[in-house]
């Protein structure tokens, strides 16, 4: 199991490699994770409300949808000095 503070220090192609096979789906209020299709219909998932996971609960579960790797990378090329614009902050 990785931990964000490896994962931190991957150069660029590891740091992508490790992006890409990171799970799409979410964690709920309750802890629970749901990997899901990116095809499927979150209304119809029957699980609690989602909730935003940070970057260190989305490299322990290996699981997020898309503006939690964003804020992933975004805090790897902060991280790494790689300038890049984001949106939430």
């Amino acid at each position: 199991m990785e931990t964000l503070t490896r994962v931190l220090k991957y150069g660029t192609n590891d740091f992508f490699n490790f992006i890409r096979n990171i799970d799409y789906g979410y964690m709920d209020v309750k802890g629970k994770i749901h990997r899901i299709s990116p095809n499927h219909d979150y209304s119809k998932q029957g699980g609690e409300p989602y909730v935003f996971s940070s970057p260190d609960q989305v490299v322990a579960n290996n699981c997020g949808w898309c503006w939690d790797v964003a804020e992933l990378i975004r805090l790897w090329c902060q991280t790494n000095n790689v300038v890049c614009k984001y949106i939430f902050f």
